[in-house]
């Protein structure tokens, strides 16, 4: 069955209705102050109300209907109810973690803060909710032990701890580099020498402790000494077929020839220009 109108949060405040509700208009954009309703000569032994005292402010804040209550001291605000702000830059969580303090306001961990009535907001850059439900066990893992020991959100740092395993990974790959370097010339040769032979990929796991990872170089030098480009393909189909290939790693076209890629897309061979052709 429709409503007539939109599921609206009714916020109980203890004489400062209309007060809340200018301050809340004033902070966010979209928004407007509605009708306001006042208490009526009667029934005072119940509400305790004087007649003409602001009975209930209706306002608008980003476009979310609020109705704000002026009923009384017998109840008040706690976490177990808030607002969520899912902001899209560091500019945005600065703007609202700052205004909604305003006047009396308190921060809280992880995000949360009370304004000054004592309503709480959670201020949280909106890419949280899809590192939390989509992200791998470890990253999950990094961004929150990040975030846990925030008050006000940094959306650098959140993002330094989701990419923290990449750098580390991409680290131990180049010392990797820099320490085989002076062998993987060897390595072409022996390459260059056996690509076409179908027995020389036998050889390879002897040659090298991990086949891919020095292709992957050794792709990188056949370009650098302008040796021939065509190896590649015939040396990773044969590699194919002898199951010696990571699987951390594919092949992709490129042209006529194929490159090593990582699982992330990253090239780990070398583009193919004209420059690079045999003279």
């Amino acid at each position: 069955m429709k409503l007539a109108s939109p599921i609206t949060p009714c916020l109980w405040f203890d004489g400062n209705a209309k007060e809340a509700a200018d301050f809340y208009v004033s902070v966010f954009p979209n928004s407007k102050l509605g009708k306001i309703a006042y208490y009526p000569d009667t029934g005072k032994e119940i509400h305790g109300m004087d007649a003409g005292k602001v009975l209930t402010a209706e306002f608008t804040i980003n476009g979310q209907p609020f109705t704000a209550l002026n009923a009384g001291p017998q109840f008040k605000f706690t976490e177990a109810v808030s607002f969520q702000l899912a902001c899209d830059t560091q500019a945005e969580i600065d703007y609202y973690w700052d205004k909604l303090r305003e006047g009396g306001g308190e921060e809280g961990p992880c995000g949360w803060l009370k304004d000054r009535f004592g309503l709480s907001w959670q201020v949280f850059p909106a890419m949280m909710n899809k590192i939390l439900s989509e992200g791998s066990p470890d990253e999950v893992k990094r961004v929150m032990d990040a975030f846990m020991k925030m008050k006000k959100f940094v959306i650098a740092d959140i993002e330094a701890a989701r990419a923290k395993h990449g750098e580390q990974c991409g680290a131990r790959h180049k010392r990797k580099v820099v320490q085989n370097t002076a062998n993987a010339r060897t390595v072409v040769t022996r390459i260059q020498r056996h690509a076409m032979n179908d027995n020389a990929v036998h050889d390879l796991p002897f040659i090298v402790p991990n086949p891919v990872s020095w292709i992957s170089l050794a792709t990188r030098i056949v370009g650098e000494t302008r040796n021939d480009l065509g190896l590649m393909p015939a040396l990773s189909e044969r590699l194919r077929k002898h199951d010696a290939l990571d699987c951390r790693f594919r092949f992709e076209p490129l042209g006529d020839i194929q490159y090593p890629h990582d699982l992330d897309g990253n090239n780990l061979g070398f583009a193919r220009r004209e420059s690079l052709r045999p003279s």
